[in-house]
C-alpha cells in the first residue's frame, strides 16, 4: 500500500516484458483517486497489470483521435508499439515523482474517456523558464464524450482534493483557441494570468 506523501519501496511490473524490476522510489505527490457517480479517476500505476494489454489499445485509440488532438497534435500515437511505450513511460513517471498520469473511466461501461496529467514543479523546470513553478494540470478527452460536461464536473472536485492534500499552487496552459477548455478552467476557479507563448495562455487557480 502506498501512503500519501511518503516514501515507499514499490514493485513496478513493467508491461510487455518478460521480467519484473523492483526499484526504490520516493513519491513526491499524494495518491489521488476519485469515484464519482458515473466516473472513476485512477492514477495509472493503480491499474492492474493484467489490464495493460487492453489499456495500450485504449491509449492508442484515444491518442490517435484527431478531434482529441486538435490542440495537442504533439501527443499523437500512431501504432500499438508506441502506445505500449507511452504506457511504460507513464508508469515510470508516476512512480518516480515526475508526470502523474490519471485515467478517466466510465463506471458504467469501463470505457477510457480521457487523461489528466499533473506535472510537478521539478519537471516543469526542465521545460519552461518561469518566475514561479506551479503544479500544471493537463486534460484531454475522447471526442465521443465532447459536450457532456465531464471536465466541468470532474475538475472542480479534483482541484479541491489536490488542494486538501497540499498539491498547490495549481495552473494550466491552454491554447487560446480552445474555448471549451478555457471555459472549464474558469468554472473551476482558474483565472487568466498572462500569455504563455505564441499560441497558449497561462491560467492560475484563483486564491
Amino acid at each position: 500500500m502506498i501512503k500519501d506523501g511518503g516514501e515507499s519501496n514499490n514493485r513496478i511490473d513493467f508491461p510487455f516484458s518478460q521480467r519484473n524490476t523492483t526499484i526504490s522510489v520516493t513519491l513526491t505527490m499524494p495518491l489521488i483517486c476519485l469515484e464519482l457517480d458515473d466516473l472513476s479517476i485512477r492514477r495509472i500505476d493503480q491499474i492492474s497489470s493484467t489490464d495493460y494489454p487492453g489499456l495500450a489499445s485504449d491509449i492508442l485509440e484515444l491518442l490517435s483521435d484527431k478531434a482529441t488532438l486538435r490542440f495537442i497534435p504533439e501527443k499523437e500515437i500512431v501504432d500499438l508499439k508506441s502506445a505500449r511505450q507511452w504506457l511504460v513511460t507513464s508508469l515510470m513517471n508516476s512512480q518516480c515523482g515526475r508526470n502523474q498520469t490519471h485515467l478517466i473511466y466510465s463506471r458504467a461501461s469501463g470505457e477510457l474517456l480521457g487523461i489528466i496529467d499533473i506535472i510537478p514543479p521539478n519537471e516543469a523546470r526542465e521545460h519552461y523558464t518561469l518566475n514561479n513553478y506551479p503544479f500544471f494540470i493537463e486534460f484531454y478527452l475522447t471526442s465521443t464524450v465532447f459536450g457532456r460536461s465531464i471536465m466541468s464536473v470532474l475538475l472542480p472536485q479534483l482541484v479541491d482534493k489536490l488542494q486538501d492534500r497540499g498539491v498547490q499552487p495549481l495552473a494550466a496552459v491552454v491554447n487560446r483557441k480552445n474555448i471549451p477548455a478555457r471555459k472549464v478552467l474558469r468554472r473551476s476557479g482558474f483565472a487568466f494570468e498572462h500569455s504563455f507563448d505564441q499560441f497558449q495562455d497561462l491560467y492560475s487557480l484563483s486564491a
